[in-house]
């Protein structure tokens, strides 16, 4: 395969997952119930904040819909370390605030989250994790960093580990260009194979082709051969005809000849 060719299927697998994030967007925009729900839980927190909860619900909902344990154990894990970051900035009653929303969330998605554990073992411990995170009026900030542990931090998302308290659609598209490269191997894998497929059709279809046209040859000649066949024998039987006609012409006028003679020889005699 050349590689302009594979540089053209590269870009569009790109052109694919761009057209899958916008789908899903639209599907989620479509159900304006679920959207006004699911914005209730992050109007309690700043303004700054309410992109990283409306994503994390975002991710959440996709998580599920999908059936994707290991993604969703990763948002449970990305709910948690962003209280974290929020904490080490210092941030503790904004972190409180925003521990409020996600436990309401988790609260009220509790059927979901039991069906998807089984994906996931990590998924139960990680939503006790959410649960417990201190959010009340007397936690204290000593509490507060010790709610959340180093194993939860692995299982979170790069930027969020990193301290990131911020997650928007910009971020969420930087992980789908990220994975793109799987989504271009599988596109070229798929672009190859339907390469292979065209061609092989396309042969199978030159053969036909070229026996097709051998046999109408063929038939053609055969057409041919009939016809000269019906020719020939056609001028055989007027040959035939024409020369029983020159025979029976003849054989008339000696008849003519003798019966003329036996007149002349009579008339002789008197």
């Amino acid at each position: 395969m050349k590689k302009s060719h594979f540089l053209t299927i590269a870009f569009a697998a790109l052109a694919m997952v761009g057209r899958g994030n916008k789908t899903d967007n639209t599907n989620n925009t479509e159900d304006s119930a679920t959207i006004e729900e699911d914005s209730t839980f992050a109007s309690g927190v700043s303004q700054e904040l309410q992109p990283t909860v409306e994503a994390l619900i975002s991710n959440f909902n996709q998580n599920v819909e999908k059936n994707d344990a290991n993604a969703l154990a990763t948002t449970l894990a990305d709910m948690q370390v962003v209280y974290k970051n929020l904490v080490d900035e210092g941030k503790l009653e904004e972190a409180k605030t925003y521990g409020q929303a996600i436990q309401k969330y988790v609260s009220d998605h509790a059927s979901e989250l039991q069906a998807m554990a089984e994906g996931n073992n990590n998924i139960p411990s990680l939503v006790e994790g959410v649960k417990n995170l201190p959010v009340s009026a007397e936690a204290t900030i000593e509490e507060a960093k010790q709610a959340v542990i180093s194993t939860v931090v692995s299982k979170a998302s790069p930027e969020i580990a990193k301290g990131a308290t911020i997650l928007n659609n910009a971020q969420q598209t930087a992980e789908a260009v990220k994975n793109a490269p799987e989504a271009i191997k599988d596109a070229a894998e798929t672009a190859a194979e339907n390469t292979v497929n065209n061609a092989i059709d396309n042969a199978k279809a030159k053969v036909q082709a070229k026996a097709d046209n051998a046999k109408a040859k063929a038939d053609n000649a055969k057409a041919a051969v009939e016809q000269e066949k019906a020719t020939t024998k056609a001028a055989i039987e007027k040959g035939k005809a024409n020369a029983k006609a020159i025979i029976e012409s003849g054989k008339a006028q000696v008849e003519a000849a003798k019966a003329l003679n036996a007149k002349i020889q009579e008339a002789g005699k008197k």
